[in-house]
């Protein structure tokens, strides 16, 4: 049960941050990958699992791998690193200004795509 319990929050976790980053409301997502509203709210108050189907029509929903829903504190770790590399990328002695400028471009380019 534990088990369960512990995935369960990681999918409504990960389920949220996916809905804020898209600026999408329950009723908006029980439309979009065709479930009903009440399920989509159990789902976000953990109160269920969702079905194998149910998380796949999710994951696709976002265009993710499915195990994206199932890992606690994924996005977080993710992004830790992503930014552990730029930094450490950008604080190379190694680099010139020009190749530091790709790298901040990148970053913005990253920073746009994670607000989209």
């Amino acid at each position: 049960m534990t088990r369960n319990k512990v995935k369960m929050s990681a999918v409504s976790a990960n389920l949220k941050v996916l809905m804020s980053k898209h600026e999408m409301k329950a009723m908006d997502l029980a439309r979009k990958v065709d479930i009903s509203p009440s399920m989509v709210g159990l789902i976000l108050k953990d109160k269920t699992n969702p079905s194998t189907e149910t998380l796949l029509k999710l994951a696709g929903m976002f265009d993710i791998d499915p195990s994206y829903l199932l890992c606690r504190h994924f996005n977080e770790q993710v992004q830790q690193v992503e930014v552990d590399r730029l930094l450490e990328a950008f604080l190379s002695p190694a680099l010139d200004d020009n190749q530091r400028g790709s790298i901040a471009q990148f970053a913005e380019f990253q920073r746009a795509q994670s607000t989209k």
